[in-house]
């Protein structure tokens, strides 16, 4: 992609993103413990890796940052945001779930991060031993422990809960994506394959990735593709659920169909429908498309009825939990920030995004990123702290490599 020099050449010989690696690998093994031993100690150990990740990458930008400026809209966006969840959490202190707090606070900082070390390519390259084993370390700990758990027979698998140390199905779907969009970080090279992101979106079983995917090709590949991108989908998805038909079961699609169906024909209202009417009309228990259209209606009631300062600073995090009719987080991560920290976070978390997806060319650099973006729409996903740094970081230099491109392409 970019071929620029440094414009600010980092001090000394060592690579000063080392410890940043090592954090990070640090981290993942004490995740590993946590799902080996579910000590407690270990838990909390892991928590403070978690901050001290932060705190060894914002030393490192401190003092090895280039010259490189931050995108004016991208300190915007993050001032917008970080008044918005702290302004929240001072006015609902009491309520707020602080360990949330600083998982959503910390991981969009990252984009600062990357965008200030983005012009040293050499750094991140795969041809460090540092970055060889941070990126093996990001693969093999997590699959360690998901064999930790299938040895010890602590989780079943055929439901929807945890995954190695992801909260679910979904969360583990996320992050593989990030992988993705970090290896393009870490080799300068984006997969640039169809069917490997349909295998993705459809591994993990649920409907909502696998749509992102979807989407996120649509409309990050050039248009003169598109016809042959909906064939190569259309193909994959086939073959893929006519090899494994369970697959197909796990996504979940009749029930979404026959809901539509549904609302389509007005026999429900969402309003005083209950869950067990719902049931009784589509003859089956999976009610997650209806489940969240009725939870986002229930969560907008209440955001609407809220008053002034509910609507700038939201309800406080964990709110949408403890208010909402079900007592359950909104499966929809811009319904959440809006409703949990307000108009104003909300406004930042947006311009956040729209920043990297403007900077960022169509291309498959941009299918990862727009995979998340719209993965936001269906999931909880902001809270998952490993996943969204990996984002976040990723968004920051690929945005920055790409606009140093065409800086360099025009001049």
């Amino acid at each position: 992609m970019d071929n620029t020099k440094p414009l600010a050449p980092l001090r000394g010989k060592a690579n000063p993103l080392r410890t940043i690696h090592f954090s990070f690998a640090g981290y993942l093994l004490l995740l590993c413990l946590t799902v080996a031993t579910e000590s407690g100690l270990v838990k909390a150990l892991a928590n403070a890796a978690a901050i001290g990740i932060f705190i060894v990458a914002a030393v490192n930008w401190a003092f090895y940052k280039s010259h490189t400026k931050v995108q004016t809209d991208q300190i915007l966006s993050l001032t917008l945001l970080y008044i918005g969840i702290f302004g929240s959490t001072a006015i609902n202190f009491r309520s707020s779930e602080v360990v949330d707090v600083i998982k959503i606070a910390i991981a969009p900082s990252f984009i600062i991060i990357g965008t200030s070390l983005a012009v040293d390519i050499s750094k991140w390259s795969m041809k460090e031993r540092s970055t060889k084993l941070l990126f093996w370390a990001l693969i093999l700990l997590p699959l360690l422990a998901i064999l930790i758990q299938l040895l010890t027979g602590s989780r079943d698998f055929s439901e929807n809960k945890q995954i190695g140390f992801f909260a679910n199905r979904n969360n583990a779907g996320l992050y593989a994506i990030c992988l993705l969009s970090f290896y393009c970080v870490l080799t300068d090279k984006p997969f640039a394959s169809p069917i490997l992101y349909m295998c993705v979106g459809l591994m993990f079983g649920t409907l909502g990735l696998f749509l992102a995917v979807v989407l996120a090709l649509f409309l990050s590949i050039s248009r003169a593709a598109h016809l042959v991108m909906g064939i190569v989908l259309i193909a994959s998805t086939l073959i893929l659920v006519s090899f494994f038909p369970e697959v197909g079961s796990k996504l979940r699609i009749k029930p979404v169909i026959d809901s539509i169906v549904l609302l389509a024909s007005g026999r429900i209202d969402l309003e005083t429908v209950t869950y067990a009417d719902l049931v009784r009309l589509l003859n089956t228990q999976d009610l997650s498309f209806l489940f969240r259209l009725k939870h986002w209606y229930n969560l907008f009631n209440i955001y609407i009825d809220g008053n002034f300062s509910n609507y700038l600073f939201g309800f406080g995090a964990g709110s949408s939990v403890a208010l909402s009719t079900i007592n359950l987080v909104p499966h929809n991560d811009y319904i959440r920030v809006i409703f949990e920290f307000g108009f104003i976070a909300f406004l930042g978390f947006i311009g956040l995004l729209v920043s990297v997806v403007r900077s960022i060319p169509r291309g498959w650099t941009l299918t990862p990123i727009l995979v998340v973006v719209v993965y936001f729409f269906s999931e909880n996903l902001i809270n998952n702290y490993l996943a969204m740094i990996l984002f976040f970081l990723s968004a920051g230099v690929l945005a920055t490599r790409s606009r140093m491109e065409i800086d360099t392409n025009q001049s």
